[in-house]
């Protein structure tokens, strides 16, 4: 690889980093916003908040093309997630489904964020 490059992708990887602690702020303050004093606040994470900021930083890391992809993936997953609560409960209640929706989006956005590093000498068509 070309030393612009690698000194691109390291560029790259301290903001992300910048961008993770500050999520991790962000998550602190929210959660504090949001619950009571009387409540444990630190067993609590948000999986809507590191879902979108991984979605968002695997957009950055692979472009519209390959983005594309992952969007598809995470579309039929919920489409299979609606399918199988209404199997399962013969109803789709949101109270139900948000809460696995938001963790299985966390999963598919992690591997697809790991995945944009590791397959970043994709050729852009």
């Amino acid at each position: 690889m070309p030393i612009r490059k690698v000194v691109a992708v390291i560029k790259r990887l301290i903001i992300q980093l910048l961008i993770f602690l500050i999520g991790v702020v962000l998550e602190r303050i929210i959660i504090v916003l949001q619950t009571p004093l009387t409540t444990k606040r630190h067993s609590r994470h948000l999986a809507w908040f590191w879902a979108c900021l991984l979605i968002l930083l695997s957009w950055w890391n692979f472009g519209w093309y390959y983005f594309c992809y992952f969007l598809i993936v995470w579309m039929l997953a919920a489409i299979v997630l609606v399918g199988g609560q209404h199997h399962h409960y013969s109803e789709l209640l949101y109270r139900r489904y948000w809460p696995v929706f938001w963790r299985l989006t966390f999963v598919l956005a992690a591997l697809a964020y790991l995945a944009s590093w590791a397959l970043q000498d994709l050729p852009e068509p």
